[in-house]
């Protein structure tokens, strides 16, 4: 071998440059070899890498190279892997395809800029020579490329013969640890050798990967940093994968790492979210409101992304995003997408879940608003049922009547229990005899705060759950005409059976007043009678009820009918005989 280094110190003070990785003596065929030079310079000057021909005893005296072989090409390589130097790096990269024995020959140059004439000048070099093996075979170790290695700290083998490693809540670096060090150069630094699942199967981005280099480019470990911080319960799986660079990990005799070797990292110290959608309510007959819980103590606010609220109009076969906020504190939305119309045909489906850091969480049950049907056939007596209800256990079911308040709304009522809380479906709700106005039926259940589902805070507006409303109405009866009045001028009370009485055509259309009152030719009153009725007339008598004198007497009937807002005065003469 011929070494030889080149100093030159009239620019200052100068040292030559060093190399401080090992020389390579051993690779198979096949590996694909990262050769760091990772020379030192301890002034500060620029280092430049080149290949030189191997020499004998002076700069002028080069070994010559068998036929197919040069200074340039040292070793026979695979066209996927040629013998290429980077000559700012130092880095020899090659896949070698021949058993045989080869020299590389190496020298770093030292440059140093000259302020004065603005040039770059050598100041120095230094050479070294590398005889390097080529074997048909590694051992069965190297050949296995990059494996993690079993009896690192804390990993042990699940039955599947898979690796695993406890890991704790909120860690945020994972480290892997090899049986075989690995080169620095075929890490894909932005991560992509890898991928992270987490347990329920959502990717989790890596943030880098990290090796612990040697001054040969090496490493036994590699540190995985992940974007979010391991933040749920279970296994997540770490799997090997071709990075951006386009390989997996090579090891240091450039095997690489089967694509999907896994570990499974274990993770059992995170609080379960408990989340609860505690109701499905229709709001007035016109929107469904949703209600969710959560145990506080289990939600980590400095990672809550966001609440979901998820619906389902075709019976559960399709849900879709319906709603989402930001706001860790809410616990309740209206769906006002769903409007009366359709709350009155057709129950609809929620569930919650919420994204914590930036991860969907395990979603909470589904329920179902209650949707109340009812036969109209007979508003007097109508059949009605509805929807059982999933929110909690045992819904006991409470059918309530609704009546209008005059001079409110529509859609205003006062509502009253019908019958007692039951746990069927179905009801007749009797009311015979109603009057007319408009009323409603609706169905509610409330929850038991001392039931099974007692671990939330119960509260009347939240555990109250309402069906939509059966709403109808009973109709005014048709307001009769009145009729024409005609009152009669001749008494004669003599039991013929011809004007025996004081018989008013018309009167009784006048629903409201009906006044007639009888005076004599002096004007003194011998008759009146209030809500006068033809069904008991006047017959020629006084308020004593004695028959009075033959002769002409005067009449005053006043008459009302509210309903059709009439007023009517009479005056006029009648004459008994």
């Amino acid at each position: 071998f011929y070494f030889e280094a080149e100093l030159n110190n009239t620019l200052g003070t100068n040292s030559s440059p060093a190399f401080l990785s090992r020389p390579i003596s051993y690779v198979c065929i096949g590996g694909y070899i990262n050769y760091l030079q990772n020379a030192t310079e301890p002034n500060g000057d620029s280092l430049q890498y080149e290949l030189v021909p191997a020499r004998n005893t002076g700069p002028t005296n080069p070994v010559p190279y068998a036929a197919t072989y040069s200074f340039t090409q040292p070793i026979h390589t695979f066209p996927i892997g040629p013998f290429m130097m980077n000559q700012m790096t130092g880095n020899i990269s090659f896949v070698a395809n021949t058993v045989e024995t080869s020299v590389i020959a190496i020298r770093v140059n030292e440059y140093r800029f000259d302020s004065t004439f603005f040039v770059w000048v050598k100041v120095g070099s230094s050479n070294r020579e590398i005889q390097v093996t080529i074997a048909g075979n590694c051992n069965t170790s190297v050949n296995a490329g990059v494996r993690l290695d079993p009896t690192a700290p804390g990993v042990s083998l699940d039955p599947q013969g898979r690796q695993t490693k406890d890991y704790n809540c909120l860690d945020s670096t994972v480290l892997l640890k090899f049986t075989l060090a690995i080169q620095c150069q075929s890490v894909s630094p932005d991560g992509s050798d890898f991928r992270l699942t987490n347990p329920n199967g959502q990717p989790i981005p890596i943030k880098a990967l990290i090796p612990n280099c040697d001054v040969n480019g090496e490493s036994t470990t590699l540190l995985v940093k992940l974007f979010k911080p391991l933040s749920m319960n279970g296994l997540y799986y770490l799997y090997s994968k071709k990075g951006n660079d386009g390989n997996t990990l090579l090891n240091k005799c450039g095997k690489d790492m089967n694509e999907f070797d896994t570990i499974v990292l274990i993770v059992d110290d995170c609080v379960d979210l408990a989340l609860d959608l505690t109701n499905v309510s229709i709001d007035a007959d016109e929107h469904p409101h949703i209600y969710w819980d959560v145990d506080t103590t289990t939600l980590p606010r400095y990672l809550f992304n966001m609440w979901r609220v998820h619906r389902s109009a075709d019976s559960g076969v399709s849900y879709q995003v319906a709603f989402t906020t930001t706001d860790t504190n809410l616990r309740d939305w209206i769906d006002i997408s769903v409007d009366a119309n359709r709350v009155d045909v057709q129950h609809y489906r929620y569930f919650a879940d919420a994204i914590v850091n930036g991860f969907t969480q395990p979603s909470t049950d589904t329920v179902k608003s209650i949707l109340l049907r009812g036969d109209m056939t007979n508003t007097q007596s109508i059949p009605v049922a509805w929807s059982s209800y999933n929110a909690w256990d045992s819904a006991m079911y409470q059918v309530q009547f609704g009546r209008n308040v005059p001079g409110t709304p529509p859609g205003t009522y006062l509502w009253t229990d019908y019958g007692v809380p039951m746990l069927d479906s179905f009801a007749v709700v009797n009311n015979p005899g109603l009057a007319p106005g408009q009323y409603a039926v609706r169905v509610r259940t409330v929850r038991d705060s001392l039931g099974p589902d007692s671990t939330f805070t119960v509260n009347p507006m939240q555990d109250t759950a309402y069906s939509n409303w059966i709403e109808f109405g009973e109709p005014v009866p048709p307001i009769p005409p009145i009729d024409t009045v005609i009152v009669p001028n001749v008494l004669t009370p003599n039991g013929d059976g011809q004007n025996d009485v004081f018989t008013v055509r018309g009167i009784m259309s006048y629903t409201t007043m009906r006044v007639v009152t009888v005076m004599n030719r002096y004007g003194k009153m011998v008759y009146r009678k209030e809500n006068y009725d033809n069904a008991q007339p006047w017959e020629g008598r006084d308020m004593s009820g004695s028959k009075l004198a033959d002769g002409v007497y005067f009449y005053i009937i006043n008459l009302a009918d509210n309903p059709n807002n009439a007023r009517l005065e009479l005056k006029g003469t009648v004459t008994i005989l």
